[in-house]
């Protein structure tokens, strides 16, 4: 009996632990409806653009049926929001940052969405 735990200790004592690398990480999800697109307000270069995303079919159901997911690249430097179309998001974004923000840089930012240059 005194052989066998003896043995055991001796081999927890060798063993070393490796970390694992986690390659993906769920940052957040959010529901986006049929015929919407993902649009992603980078706040760097101030400009809207469409976020390309990755359908893959991942799980099937119990009765047969299979289920797809969608995946986008995320940036860190990027607001993100569902919309049918870049003029809406717009409207999504400058309300959002009308919340978030004052004035004077908010009215940068609308002519610089809005087409505007200064």
């Amino acid at each position: 009996m005194l052989d066998i735990q003896e043995e055991l200790k001796e081999s927890i004592v060798h063993r070393q632990l490796i970390p694992v690398k986690k390659e993906y990480s769920l940052i957040g999800s959010m529901v986006v409806r049929r015929n919407q697109k993902l649009f992603a307000f980078n706040t760097n270069s101030v400009s809207i653009y469409e976020v390309k995303t990755d359908k893959t079919v991942v799980e099937i159901k119990t009765n047969g049926t299979f289920k797809t997911r969608t995946k986008a690249q995320h940036d860190p430097n990027c607001l993100y929001c569902p919309a049918y179309n870049q003029k809406q998001a717009t409207r999504h974004f400058i309300k959002f940052l009308k919340k978030h923000m004052d004035a004077d840089s908010m009215s940068f930012v609308e002519k610089r969405l809005n087409g505007k240059k200064n």
